[in-house]
């Protein structure tokens, strides 16, 4: 009975242990907000929308927002370059250097490599482009 009553014990004190340690787990990876969304978690919808550009004039596509996971940028025909240029001048057809994106694609800038920053968009012909963030 004595054993028994061991085993018993011991269970109990395991079993303790065990969620005393998940719940520690818990609330030690629940941190803030990475900018993006942990694989296999959705992402929630936060903006979207169209901005219209003019040939060959450089313009802030979208401003530096806190908490995205990404961004998704939908051009239409025209090429663009993109520069991810938070905490810089705007830049103009003379210094714009950039990220390219071909005409007619959707290219989703995840946070972690391309921040939440100002994204100034420069066009090769007017255009219009369709920004969307995540959160």
């Amino acid at each position: 009975m004595e054993y028994i009553e061991k085993n018993r014990t011991l269970s109990i004190a395991t079993a303790l242990a065990v969620l005393v340690i998940a719940v520690m787990a818990f609330f030690y990876y629940s941190g803030e907000v990475e900018g993006r969304a942990p694989t296999g978690l959705q992402v929630d919808f936060a903006t979207s929308g169209p901005v219209n550009l003019g040939d060959q004039t450089a313009l802030m596509a979208i401003a530096t927002s806190t908490g995205c996971s990404a961004r998704v940028i939908t051009t239409r025909a025209s090429d663009i370059l993109l520069a991810f240029a938070d905490g810089v001048a705007t830049p103009t057809s003379a210094n714009m250097q950039g990220h390219f994106q071909g005409a007619s694609t959707t290219v989703a800038y995840d946070a972690d490599t391309y921040g939440c920053g100002r994204i100034i968009a420069f066009p090769m012909n007017d255009t219009q482009i369709t920004i969307t963030e995540t959160r």
